[in-house]
């Protein structure tokens, strides 16, 4: 559901170039929801570029698996509206700089225990 939120907000960008698919405003199935976030992922793809490595699966989001990717995904394309739309005034979603935080590397990432 926050993704046709998200979705919606993309039209303020510069509605007359922004293909925004037609997407259920209250889904009512879980069917719904499903077809609602896989137009958001196939907008992040085929309009604004966002990487296939960096998209999530539909069904990971239904079934809570993978929050990682999401947020990757919502990330990178926060970085391609910025770089598509410079002047745009709305909201940015800023990444913050944790390259000198040592309890944020990617060692921690391995297994969940902090070792390597």
């Amino acid at each position: 559901a926050n993704a046709v939120a998200t979705a919606a907000a993309g039209a303020d960008l510069r509605p007359e170039a922004l293909p925004v698919p037609v997407y259920h405003r209250s889904p009512s199935s879980k069917f719904r929801c499903l077809e609602n976030v896989s137009l958001f992922t196939g907008a992040c793809r085929t309009f604004f570029g966002v990487p296939e490595h960096q998209l999530f699966c539909t069904s990971d989001l239904a079934e809570g698996r993978d929050t990682q990717a999401v947020v990757q995904c919502i990330f990178a394309l926060a970085s391609r509206v910025e770089v598509m739309y410079p002047a745009f005034n709305g909201p940015r979603l800023i990444v913050p700089d944790h390259s000198e935080c040592p309890d944020l590397d990617s060692s921690s990432e391995s297994d969940g225990d902090g070792s390597a």
